[in-house]
């Protein structure tokens, strides 16, 4: 608003009207990290009829404080999921989200989020994380590896996707979900993030095999897989891949190669990359098959994580059952 001023470009020129001047102040081209703040002061001095200063003596001085943003709040859908590469998801709700001051941030501020690997600091320390993927958002031209978000209803939601990920029978790892600011050309603002949530992957790490101890050469047994767990404990969900196979050292098991005697896996799909295996689909939290016993021997069921593309995601077995040959 108001005129130009010939003599000093600093400033612009009002005029009194109704006894007042509103002037409007905007903070726009300034950018702080998370914690900082600073203060603006309007000054208002004296101008003649030709729009030009008199003096450098303010008559009235006001202050706006600025503050980057600095904090907000998560909330998680869930705080894990299975490692086994099928694009689990988890739901982020970041809220109350506020500057320096304190101040809840107005709608329309933007922030990027990210979960690669020491991208952000945090309380003095890099983040570490496991991985995966952001989904939704907008691209970020200072760094790829952010989706831009854009506060609405004073919070953002973002998706996780742990998609790429797969882990051995056992083994967990963390992903840390970084919050930075962001400007309004979806560039990032610094690497100090604002907030950071995990989310703890692991891999399917035990089940129970129900099936014969015994039967006979030749014969088709049935089996059901269930109480299928990750290495946190948790169940499964409904939709994970599993491969199943009889073959000798098929697996690993424990640390040790599995031995088997043979025979043939019944149901299932075709393995996209072994043909010993057959790809099972977890439904109501189990895997029903049957197989084929050899002529004699000991025949080892062995389980192992599948991806959704119907591939072998690892070769260690969470789960073996020996069936013996009756002669």
């Amino acid at each position: 608003g108001g005129e130009a001023c010939p003599s000093n470009s600093y400033f612009r020129i009002f005029t009194v009207e109704d006894g007042k001047v509103v002037v409007t102040y905007s903070d726009a081209g300034i950018v702080y990290n998370p914690g900082y703040t600073n203060t603006a002061r309007v000054q208002v001095v004296p101008a003649n009829d030709e729009n030009r200063t008199i003096g450098s003596s303010a008559i009235a001085v006001a202050e706006v404080r600025l503050g980057g943003i600095s904090s907000g709040s998560f909330i998680l859908s869930q705080a894990s999921v299975v490692a086994d590469n099928s694009g689990n998801t988890i739901h982020f709700t970041l809220t109350d989200i506020r500057d320096a001051l304190g101040n809840p941030v107005p709608d329309g501020t933007k922030v990027g989020v990210t979960v690669r690997n020491g991208q952000t600091s945090y309380n003095g320390h890099w983040v570490s994380s496991a991985g995966g993927s952001i989904i939704g958002g907008e691209a970020c031209p200072s760094n790829s590896y952010f989706r831009i978000f854009t506060v609405e209803d004073g919070k953002v939601v973002v998706t996780y996707s742990d998609a790429g990920i797969v882990y051995n029978p056992g083994y967990t790892n963390t992903a840390r979900v970084q919050i930075v600011p962001a400007d309004d050309e979806n560039r990032t603002i610094g690497s100090s993030a604002i907030a950071v949530a995990e989310v703890k992957l692991a891999g399917v790490s035990e089940a129970t095999i129900a099936a014969p101890d015994a039967a006979g050469a030749g014969e088709t047994i049935d089996f059901t897989i269930t109480d299928i767990r990750d290495a946190l404990g948790n169940l499964v969900p409904d939709g994970t891949k599993v491969g199943v196979t009889v073959r000798n050292y098929g697996t690993a098991y424990n640390g040790h190669s599995v031995s088997s005697a043979g025979g043939s896996i019944i149901g299932g799909e075709d393995c996209a990359n072994n043909s010993h295996f057959r790809i099972f689909t977890v439904e109501n939290g189990e895997v029903i098959g049957q197989a084929i016993l050899p002529s004699s021997g000991t025949m080892r069921i062995q389980a192992v994580v599948a991806k959704p593309d119907n591939s072998i995601g690892t070769y260690r077995s969470f789960v073996i059952k020996a069936v013996t040959v009756q002669q």
